[in-house]
């Protein structure tokens, strides 16, 4: 199952991340006259720092992002007056902000077909993946397209292929996965958060799924810690899995998983038939 309530929030936290390295960087961005705040991410950089840039070398100083999650469809009627809307909030709020100094991008999953239809006229492709539309705001919007982003390792590909869909999703498990040492474990906890039983099946083909490991994912479903032997649990045992191979990596593993358990209350005899782990093994942790 796919938990798309935490799109949002964990792709603010990839971005900030990277881009605190070097930028400022405001997350839940707060419009003058506006009741709330948005989901807008505010990025400002010093030209000086414009080389770290991969696929958002065209940002300036001031940079406003809205993030359009697979969950989260483009509304033509909604989303095309947020974005003006947004766009002018920022000019005004940021007193150095005008309209040469700014840029504003939409990264969504995948094509919102019906907004490119109708301003096809206006639409011009950047590279894979980039597009910019002129004409509808007081400066140039650029749309971030995931799917037809390459499958790149440098930092800010990395994280915005978590978001794909369909089988450009896929694809990058499979490299991720491939790759699996070329990759922070970050990504790896942020896949199998988000996707579950989608990214565990890419794992079990790559060979990273033990029997002993496929029941405890079944019997944590049924038992409701499935998200907490996901995030806590397998941590260990795939770092470890990397380094050592699967049948001794993963005992690690399948340790937390039992710890995990028994913190739940679950009888030792069922978490012994459960890991495979002795009476005596289950008591020594």
């Amino acid at each position: 199952m796919i938990n798309y309530s935490n799109f949002d929030e964990i792709f603010k936290t990839l971005m900030k991340e990277y881009f605190e390295q070097f930028a400022v960087v405001i997350t839940d961005y707060e419009i003058t006259k506006l009741p709330k705040t948005t989901d807008l991410l505010i990025i400002e950089i010093e030209e000086k720092f414009k080389n770290k840039l991969q696929f958002y070398d065209y940002f300036k100083k001031y940079n406003g992002i809205e993030f359009k999650s697979p969950a989260d469809s483009f509304k033509i009627e909604i989303d095309e007056y947020k974005l003006g809307f947004y766009l002018n909030g920022i000019l005004l709020q940021e007193k150095e902000a005008n309209t040469e100094n700014t840029t504003f991008t939409v990264v969504a999953s995948k094509k919102p077909i019906k907004f490119f239809k109708k301003y096809k006229d206006k639409i011009k492709k950047v590279k894979n993946g980039l597009y910019i539309i002129d004409g509808i705001a007081v400066i140039p919007i650029y749309f971030a397209i995931i799917k037809e982003i390459p499958l790149i390792f440098e930092e800010e590909y990395k994280i915005l292929k978590e978001f794909s869909v369909g089988k450009d999703r896929i694809d990058y498990f499979k490299l991720l996965v491939k790759n699996i040492d070329k990759f922070d474990d970050k990504y790896i906890q942020i896949a199998i958060s988000l996707y579950g039983e989608e990214f565990y099946k890419i794992l079990k083909e790559a060979g990273f799924m033990t029997l002993v490991e496929k029941n405890i994912f079944r019997v944590a479903e049924l038992t409701g810690l499935k998200d907490v032997l996901i995030n806590e649990g397998k941590k260990e045992g795939i770092k470890e899995g990397k380094k050592e191979g699967i049948k001794e990596g993963k005992k690690e593993g399948i340790k937390e998983n039992a710890k995990i358990m028994l913190k739940k209350g679950l009888d030792i005899n069922l978490i012994s038939e459960i890991t495979g782990l002795t009476i005596e093994e289950i008591n020594k942790l």
